[in-house]
């Protein structure tokens, strides 16, 4: 072996050494990985129900969910209107059962790779904080990225750290973290039957008012006042207005004082079979589009009657009594006792709109008034744009063929 190829082979490897120093050097601070089963927040999972406030920091700031005195949920922030209960319990119980499985990394430059660094501006950690109503914190930790299951062996769970300890940790489960405030808010604002709608009124800020109405829950709709030569478009799906109602939500809420109301505005009045009538106000301010509730209860017409069960439906002027009497077992079944509860029950539990069958309409409009009045709701662009469609939107000419 030439003194040449002596000194190559010497050379690569020195090479291959510094490489693999390198290498080692990048991995996290030398020592054997711990694995645990220890529960992350021991004091949170004793006391899970003694939770009364949650603050979450994140990079575009920080806000507040706290619990009243009368035991209900609201964020300071939003002038303490009410948020989604069922949110928060996605966020406590699973906090409160997270176990700590295996040790990371303890250096803070490698921290933003767990995404478990400190809040700030860049970062993409959260950091969340829960206390009970004396202020005694029961957990608090920074919430880094998921890790999903890679093979049969290695765990899921997410990446966290807890404030003011260097250690980072994969943990058990995990959790999602809505950054902004809104996304914490009881979203839902009116949930009506489309089925139960018996007239429904629109008048748009610039065009000619109309109204669409059935004869009878689920029956079809019709427009009202087609003059000689106009015809609802083949392709007209009238149900898409009061479909619109099954499901009003926000995304932001301000108090409607706040709220320099234009005097322009469209507006779009509602009446149900058993009564309840709603005012919706809506207006477009700053490329946003707002909405303001009014509920009251109207005297049903001589021609809407009462079932055996207690539903009303509506019939044309002169109908024979055999017709009437079909269109009255045609209305809504009432739910049998014992049933489970309908699912606006369940929305009503987690601050939602408790609208359901077989609740008074004096009931519903009084929930309504209670939930809405004196607020003023962002709402999305389709929900805005499908209660101010205009007229000539539905109608085409007689002849069209």
């Amino acid at each position: 072996m030439t003194p040449r190829t002596v000194l190559g082979l010497a050379i690569a490897t020195v090479i291959v050494t510094f490489a693999a120093v390198w290498v080692t050097l990048q991995q996290p601070a030398a020592g054997p990985a711990r694995i645990g089963d220890e529960l992350a927040f021991p004091a949170l999972h004793e006391r899970p129900d003694a939770v009364a406030k949650v603050v979450i920091t994140t990079p575009s700031g920080a806000f507040t969910l706290a619990r009243g005195s009368d035991g209900g949920w609201s964020t300071p922030e939003r002038h303490d209107y009410p948020i989604a209960t069922d949110k928060l319990r996605q966020l406590v119980f699973p906090l409160a059962d997270m176990r700590l499985i295996e040790a990371k990394t303890s250096r803070p430059e490698r921290y933003a790779r767990l995404e478990v660094e400190d809040v700030g501006k860049d970062a993409k950690s959260r950091l969340v904080r829960l206390e009970d109503a004396d202020g005694t914190l029961l957990a608090e930790a920074i919430l880094g990225k998921r890790r999903q299951r890679l093979t049969g062996t290695e765990p899921s769970g997410i990446y966290l750290r807890r404030p003011g300890e260097a250690q980072s940790w994969l943990a058990s489960g995990g959790v999602d973290v809505e950054d902004q405030v809104q996304d914490w808010l009881a979203a839902d604002i009116v949930a009506l039957d489309g089925d139960k709608v018996r007239r429904l009124e629109i008048s748009p800020a610039a065009g000619e008012a109309y109204a669409v109405l059935r004869d009878a829950p689920g029956a079809d709709l019709r427009l009202e006042g087609l003059a000689e030569g106009e015809a609802l478009k083949k392709d007209a799906n009238l149900k898409q207005l009061p479909g619109a109602l099954a499901s009003v939500r926000l995304e932001d809420v301000r108090p409607a004082s706040e709220i320099d109301w234009p005097e322009q505005e469209s507006t779009v009045h509602v009446t149900t079979f058993d009564g309840l009538a709603l005012t919706l106000h809506l207006a477009s301010l700053d490329d946003q589009h707002w909405l303001r509730v009014e509920s009251a209860v109207v005297e049903q017409p001589a021609d809407v009657q009462p079932t055996a069960a207690g539903a009303q439906t509506e019939q044309p002027a002169g109908a024979p009594a055999a017709q009437q009497a079909e269109g009255q077992a045609a209305a809504v079944e009432q739910p049998e006792a014992g049933q489970p509860a309908p699912v606006g029950a369940q929305a009503a539990e987690a601050g939602g709109a408790p609208e359901e069958t077989g609740v008074p309409a004096e009931e519903q409009a009084a929930a309504i008034k209670a939930r809405t009045d004196g607020w003023a709701y962002q709402v999305s662009d389709f929900l805005f744009g499908r209660l101010t469609k205009p007229r000539q939107d539905w109608i085409e000419d007689a002849g069209t063929s």
